[in-house]
């Protein structure tokens, strides 16, 4: 009995020692696992949400300059007439921007070397549709043409500002004619995901929008 129980001895003791080296094992194991998801749950978040803020701020960093200046062959800003475009984005949500512009001169400036402004306003009509429905809302602006350089100046009115803050935050960057491809083109910066950036708009003798709502009231 003396012999049995002094060898049973050791073999407690054996099992014991393995049973205490294998729980931190364990608990390196535990750890590792959970520094491992802890590290991919945060590679995840930033990769989102440099995404999303990367979409929100695309227009502001990406930056289109105006088209060349100068009036092409037979090349002009055709007054009284709509110019017509749109911007249909899909990612992250889907959204479109629809414009309408036209000019309307009610005055002429001529220098002495015979180069004639023509100034009166230009109307912007705007629209959004797909998370918020805004519009369509016409604005009166001021514009003067060039007509040696086909170039346009333009004063942008209160009305369309307001109508850029409470519908479609798209804010004009600048104003062109593209004597090329015959087109007014627009550049806008806004903080709405994928949108923004130049919009070109085309001679329209009937377009879709109704620009009936001229400068609403605030």
């Amino acid at each position: 009995q003396l012999t049995s129980r002094m060898s049973d001895k050791p073999f407690l003791d054996v099992r014991e020692t393995e049973s205490r080296s294998q729980k931190p094992r364990r608990s390196r194991k535990c750890l590792l696992v959970l520094v491992a998801v802890a590290a991919a749950f945060v590679i995840a978040t930033c990769t989102t949400t440099w995404y999303f803020m990367h979409k929100v701020d695309e227009s502001k960093y990406k930056k289109y300059d105006p088209p060349q200046q100068g009036c092409g062959v037979n090349s002009s800003l055709i007054m009284n007439m709509w110019y017509y475009g749109k911007q249909h984005i899909t990612d992250p949500v889907e959204e479109t921007f629809t414009y309408a512009t036209m000019f309307h001169p009610n005055d002429t400036l001529t220098s002495a070397d015979g180069n004639v402004l023509q100034l009166g306003n230009m109307y912007i009509c705007g629209q959004a549709r797909g998370t918020q429905d805004c519009g369509p809302v016409n604005c009166t602006n001021k514009f003067a043409y060039d007509t040696r350089n086909c170039s346009i100046a333009y004063i942008i009115s209160d009305c369309s500002d307001r109508f850029r803050h409470t519908c479609t935050d798209m804010k004009i960057e600048w104003i062109a004619f593209n004597a090329k491809t015959q087109s007014v083109e627009m550049d806008f910066t806004t903080h709405f995901p994928g949108a923004g950036g130049v919009i070109k708009l085309t001679p329209s003798v009937a377009h879709p929008l109704d620009c009936s709502n001229l400068d609403p009231p605030q």
